[in-house]
């Protein structure tokens, strides 16, 4: 079908549909219409994202009808995304809020325009929409499970309804895990304030606690640690079938770190030279020690695991461009080969580096970004953080990448720290 016949129909059903339900059009939304067909016609995103905005503005539930309705076609183009977000935020009546709500879990209705309506029903004040999060919990769509679940989480909706729907989906997925296990997991941590490894120990914990928060006294006692072997990235466990190492190899990546600390708190014991300096240890370089335990968790990676590695600088350096790669024995001894090739020198664009993960790597569940400097271009002026989080935003809108950020000593600690959890992840602290 050309574009002069699919804008014909599409927007036919458009009119069938609006005028279908007034008695009389309403003037404002027929105008809008109108100026939508037009703009859609001459493939003017701005100006459509510009409609989609007033649109949603209407605060009433038609308004939200036709924001739906042209997103089917439209919600790829960016302006189009943003201006429809932006309107339906502004909803306050509550029949157009229940409406968003009841579009959001209709299964009809694609799967990317439900991850706008959560975005929409995240920004509600407390924890209103929540039965509709709830009901997304079980969505076919894992995109759409992970944003609800997620969502859940950060506005700590702690409720029964919502716990024991997490656990039944954690429960369903017990055996071969995956991401929206292990966020449903998380969830139940960030909710509950203990952490257990199957849905079976999450039930009979409420069993015996109830449906409350565990007081700070409790938590380690009632936590557990993960049994079996769990492979580790500087003690970050990687969760995630298909992942995704992003390693700072910049020229402050040849910096030497004292000792770890001992347990009472002072560097522990250090080599001195012949005149009783403090002889530095060339094994804690942190380029030596970044390749040494990226080494150690590519050999521990399971067959049926799927792995990729980047390399930044002043550059960005891929090990697979096709994507992931089977954690097999030929594909091991190449990465390993590549990583050994690490060298230390440029400066840090942690922008690009990211940009290339999203864009190389399709598939992947987890990123792992470890660096030890703040973004930049130049070595002198640092690149703004909103700039990089505002992109990494719009790059993982429909892929919900867990991004899990480690910092050496130096590192922009606040950034990071930002990263993980603008995307569900964690940071650590290398020491």
């Amino acid at each position: 079908m050309n574009m002069k016949i699919g804008t014909t129909f599409f927007f036919l059903g458009i009119t069938l549909f609006t005028f279908g339900i007034f008695s009389q059009p309403d003037t404002e939304l027929s105008t809008l219409q109108k100026e939508a067909i037009q703009l859609y016609k001459t493939q003017n995103w701005e100006g459509l994202g510009g409609v989609l905005k007033r649109l949603g503005q209407m605060d009433h539930p038609m308004g939200v009808k036709l924001v739906v309705k042209i997103l089917r076609k439209t919600i790829h183009h960016e302006p189009c995304y943003d201006g429809a977000l932006a309107g339906l935020s502004q909803v306050k009546s509550s029949s157009a809020r229940k409406l968003i709500e009841k579009l959001s879990i209709k299964s009809s209705t694609p799967w990317r325009v439900r991850i706008l309506l959560i975005e929409v029903i995240e920004k509600w004040h407390g924890q209103e929409g929540w039965e509709s999060l709830v009901k997304n919990i079980h969505a076919s769509k894992e995109k759409v499970a992970l944003s609800a679940i997620r969502t859940l989480a950060k506005k700590g909706v702690l409720r029964k309804e919502v716990i024991d729907n997490l656990i039944q989906r954690m429960k369903k997925l017990d055996k071969k895990k995956g991401v929206v296990w292990e966020d449903c997991r998380l969830a139940l941590k960030a909710l509950l304030g203990v952490e257990f490894y199957s849905a079976r120990e999450y039930s009979s914990w409420v069993s015996l606690r109830g449906y409350k928060r565990s007081t700070s006294s409790q938590q380690k006692k009632d936590s557990r640690r993960a049994t079996g072997e769990r492979i580790t990235f500087f003690g970050m466990p990687l969760s995630c079938k298909r992942s995704v190492f992003i390693i700072d190899v910049s020229g402050s990546m040849k910096t030497i770190d004292p000792p770890e600390l001992d347990g009472s708190g002072h560097y522990g014991t250090t080599r001195r030279d012949a005149q009783g300096e403090p002889k530095l240890d060339l094994e804690r370089m942190r380029i030596r020690r970044a390749k040494k335990e990226l080494i150690r968790v590519i050999r521990k990676l399971k067959s049926s695991q799927f792995f990729n590695i980047i390399a930044y600088s002043h550059d960005v350096w891929v090990w697979s461009k096709r994507g992931c790669k089977p954690a097999n024995s030929s594909n091991k001894k190449s990465a390993i080969k590549f990583v050994q090739s690490f060298k230390a020198e440029g400066v840090t664009v942690t922008d690009l580096a990211l940009a290339k993960a999203y864009q190389t790597n399709p598939k992947a569940e987890c990123f792992y970004l470890l660096s030890d400097g703040a973004p930049t271009r130049d070595g002198t002026n640092i690149i703004p953080t909103e700039q990089i989080l505002e992109l990494v935003l719009k790059l993982d809108r429909f892929r919900k990448v867990k991004i899990h950020t480690l910092g050496f000593r130096g590192a922009k600690v606040d950034f990071m720290k930002a990263l993980a959890n603008l995307t569900a992840g964690s940071y650590r602290d290398i020491r």
